[in-house]
């Protein structure tokens, strides 16, 4: 084996896991899984799987590896078989790429979805505990934790049970959101990447951010979602709140996509790029929102070339 081939079966090996436990770099973790499955195939995969899975256990007990199973393995498996399963010979037009990589992602978060719930499901049952009992007891915990370390007088029972109370009511949307994020950046890195031609496989152009554009009929639940959390009361107005929240991430990467063709036609490169993507999106995440949820109707994209 020569060097350069043993230092690639080093990042499959080890990086997915340094990645997932430096926590800063965890959301990178699916890709080297990613590049395993691409490259050498499901068998390798699964070597650098169980490899990657031994080291978080043994650095971070079961809680460790319930989110790497969860966030790197279920996410890296999900897209690479996905990736794996659409790729064709035949080109495909912008219409028809940004449909895909909407459905790549639509698929892979689903598979991750089901993996999560089917975990949490059986553990319930082995152990006899309910997961949201189980959830209320850690939150408990950590309030403790907090109310203990916080400046004397700055935060008191009180105040955490309110602020437990929307953790609650937001888990459902939160934990969708972290996964719908976990495999469009996976899925993204990887046609960045672009291991195996996999890009050309696909039909999908090199310019695929910018093209990215939600189906139009989902306007329509994202509308009704919202019409039932101002309306409706109690847990209704909970669940449509959670809903209208996973459609607007959705169109959130619809207004980044946007955003990145404003930003290639003003030819902004590099760090100042990424310094201008930071500044939108802590001081002006609506209009993000806003310019992904209106571009059904305005083509945002067309008008921005045009002028």
């Amino acid at each position: 084996m020569g060097p350069g081939r043993f230092a690639g079966n080093v990042v499959f090996f080890v990086f997915s896991s340094v990645f997932y436990l430096s926590f800063f770099l965890a959301i990178l973790a699916p890709f080297p899984i990613i590049l395993a499955h691409l490259h050498r195939g499901r068998l390798f995969a699964v070597m650098a799987s169980v490899i990657n899975a031994a080291l978080v256990f043994a650095l971070s007990r079961w809680s460790g590896l319930a989110g790497y199973a969860v966030f790197t393995l279920a996410t890296s498996w999900a897209v690479a078989e996905l990736l794996r399963r659409r790729q064709t010979r035949s080109g495909s037009r912008n219409a028809a790429a940004a449909g895909s990589l909407f459905w790549l992602l639509i698929g892979s978060a689903s598979l991750v979805l089901l993996v999560a719930l089917s975990g949490v499901a059986v553990w319930s049952k082995l152990t006899n505990v309910a997961p949201w009992a189980e959830l209320n007891k850690g939150l408990d915990w950590l309030g403790r934790e907090m109310i203990a370390q916080a400046p004397h007088g700055t935060m008191d029972a009180a105040d955490w049970a309110e602020q437990k109370e929307q953790i609650l009511r937001n888990f459902p949307s939160t934990f969708m959101v972290a996964i719908l994020l976990q495999c469009w950046v996976a899925m993204v890195l990887t046609l960045r990447v672009n291991p195996t031609r996999i890009r050309e496989r696909l039909g999908i152009p090199a310019s695929f951010q910018r093209l990215w554009k939600n189906p139009d009929f989902l306007v329509w639940p994202t509308i009704v979602a919202g019409f039932g959390a101002v309306v409706a009361g109690g847990l209704a107005a909970d669940w449509c709140w959670n809903l209208l929240k996973v459609f607007l991430a959705l169109y959130g990467l619809q207004g980044l996509a946007i955003l990145s063709g404003i930003f290639d036609l003003w030819k902004l490169r590099g760090l100042v790029r990424l310094l201008a993507f930071f500044l939108v999106f802590a001081l002006m995440l609506p209009l993000v929102l806003a310019l992904g949820f209106f571009d059904l109707w305005f083509d945002f994209r067309a008008k921005f070339r045009q002028s």
